[in-house]
């Protein structure tokens, strides 16, 4: 068997993702487009986000002298800088230590900095010119990070209440840029050799979404304690989210968050154990504004996995849950659920619970059991996509992948005879790809699409006329191998090393026909394909059904 056309996930740049064979720029599907950042697992394991840093924008964050940098309102405090430090210190008066022109108004800025010495009190920045908004800082020693989103050109330190003294070196403050836009995303998460990732267009609405002490989140019966544990994409920044010695229920939420009545919406959270914690069960619990509706499922904090299946709360429907592992001791835990039909307003919890034999949220707690946390995300979706950080407060949009196809290779494609092999997995009912004619385009090709989350379909048209097949698989989303070969009016499919279907259609194709692979429908433009792609693969003749076999098994 002579193989001509090869696409496996390796080489990528801005537009383009490359071709293996043949070794000409046809074999590449250019024109690719994400008009966002998109995150992927790395071949590290790590989550890459798609996001960079800009510039430094502080001057002399390494207080080497008292230069660029202004204090106020220190009647009766210590504050100074002195000794390559800055020390705040004050009982009493609201301290202000600040830098002029440091920042842009609505744009998002990472604020790092070195805490060498603390001994108590709260540091605040000052988020807006009036200085009626403020947010808390970490103030435990050691390296810290902070993203926001500007409201203001100043950078301000400020003690936000009680007794203060703190000694703070390096800070920085850097914008926060998405560098992958428009770049192929080639993705780890299942582990080997890596996927081409497409996806359909996603928004998490889940505010601070790697910051659980902002004020966007509201707890109950609970303490936080932020940067404590490192976190999927590589940095210090899962936070603890920790039981306090009360009794009764030990939960976070964010409040009331819009949705599309009637749908399908996903919620879901990066989890850890904590070191030094009794064993304890985290619950999603998902539901509409009057906690009428909706449903909630339980998961096991030590080993990550689901603990009870999901169950409804009055008229919640359409329940699913799950949880993936990320390495190093963390899941990702989810549910997806559709509230009601008419809701549009929902609230997703998260608590803790003692008990993990049914859906209990009271008890008393031991003041230092509980969970890390990161990356939450609510999305309309019935299972969670890939993480969208979201490091302001508002929504925040990761664009749809359009893969479009390859250039003319109908010189190594064999229309009247020859074998189309795939192997991946679809990510949306929506999305598919096929082998086709840029000039006759719906008259001659070889289309594969779904139609249910265990259905996959082949539409086979030669010469205007059609033969379509549609068989049963496992689950769509779950990586597979399909295999379709034709000769004459005969149309044979292999998935996962067996026989699925054989048609007979009338029409032919006719000679050097078929010319290109389209990630859409048979036009190209249509119905863009959404899912993983491992492989793409066209060879020049009809291969038996040993041959089959062996290349679709997995």
């Amino acid at each position: 068997m002579a193989l001509k056309y090869l696409y496996v996930p390796s080489g990528v740049q801005a537009t383009k993702a490359y071709g293996v064979l043949p070794n000409s720029a046809d074999a590449d599907f250019s024109s690719f487009s994400r008009n966002s950042a998109g995150s992927r697992v790395d071949k590290n394991g790590f989550i890459n986000t798609g996001l960079g840093l800009g510039s430094e924008e502080v001057v002399n964050g390494g207080f080497d002298s008292s230069a660029s940098w202004s204090i106020s309102n220190s009647s009766g405090a210590s504050t100074q800088i002195t000794g390559g430090y800055l020390r705040i210190q004050t009982d009493g008066a609201y301290t202000d230590v600040g830098q002029t022109n440091v920042m842009q108004s609505g744009k998002q800025y990472t604020l790092s900095y070195t805490v060498t010495e603390s001994n108590e009190g709260s540091l605040v920045m000052v988020m807006n010119d009036a200085g009626s908004i403020s947010v808390d800082l970490p103030t435990s020693v050691g390296s810290q990070t902070f993203d926001f989103t500007s409201q203001r050109s100043t950078l301000a330190f400020k003690r936000g209440g009680g007794a203060l003294d703190i000694k703070i070196d390096n800070v920085s403050v850097r914008e926060i840029t998405e560098v992958n836009t428009d770049v192929p995303r080639l993705d780890y998460t299942d582990g080997g050799c890596p996927s081409l990732l497409l996806e359909e267009q996603a928004t998490n609405s889940i505010e601070y979404s790697e910051n659980i002490a902002s004020s966007s989140w509201s707890v109950t019966g609970c303490t936080r304690t932020v940067n404590t544990v490192i976190s999927p994409d590589g940095n210090l920044t899962m936070d603890d989210l920790n039981e306090n010695t009360s009794s009764g229920a030990h939960s976070i939420n964010q409040g009331n968050k819009t949705i599309v009545a009637d749908s399908v919406n996903c919620y879901s959270i990066f989890i850890k154990r904590k070191e030094v914690s009794a064993d304890r069960f985290l619950r999603l619990d998902v539901q509409d504004s009057t906690f009428t509706n909706g449903g909630r499922a339980l998961f096991n904090i030590q080993t990550g996995q689901v603990q009870l299946s999901p169950i409804s709360v009055g008229a919640g429907s359409n329940l699913n849950s799950g949880s993936e592992y990320y390495g190093n001791g963390i899941y990702r835990i989810w549910i997806s659920l559709k509230v009601d039909g008419t809701s549009t307003q929902i609230r997703p919890y998260i608590y803790l619970q003692s008990s993990g034999s049914g859906y209990s949220a009271s008890y008393t707690g031991d003041g230092f059991s509980g969970v890390s946390l990161w990356g939450g995300q609510l999305e309309q979706n019935s299972e969670p996509s890939s993480y969208i950080p979201n490091l302001s407060t508002g929504l925040s949009t990761r664009a749809a992948d359009v893969g479009n196809s390859t250039g003319d290779i109908s010189s190594v494609i064999n229309s009247q005879e020859g074998t189309l092999f795939f192997e991946g997995s679809f990510l949306s009912l929506v999305g598919r790809f096929s082998l086709n004619s840029s000039a006759t385009t719906w008259s001659d090709r070889i289309t594969i699409l779904v139609i249910s989350d265990n259905q996959v379909k082949v539409a086979y048209k030669a010469g205007g006329v059609g033969a379509d097949a549609t068989f049963t698989v496992p689950n769509i989303k779950t990586n597979g191998k399909l295999a379709i070969r034709w000769i004459g009016t005969t149309i044979i499919g292999y998935y996962n090393g067996t026989e699925v279907f054989n048609k007979t259609n009338n029409g032919v194709f006719s000679a050097g026909i078929l010319d290109r692979i389209s990630m859409a429908a048979a036009n190209g433009t249509g119905n863009k394909f959404a899912g993983k792609v491992k492989q793409l693969r066209v060879y020049d003749e009809y291969l038996s059904d040993e041959e089959m076999v062996k290349l679709t098994t997995l």
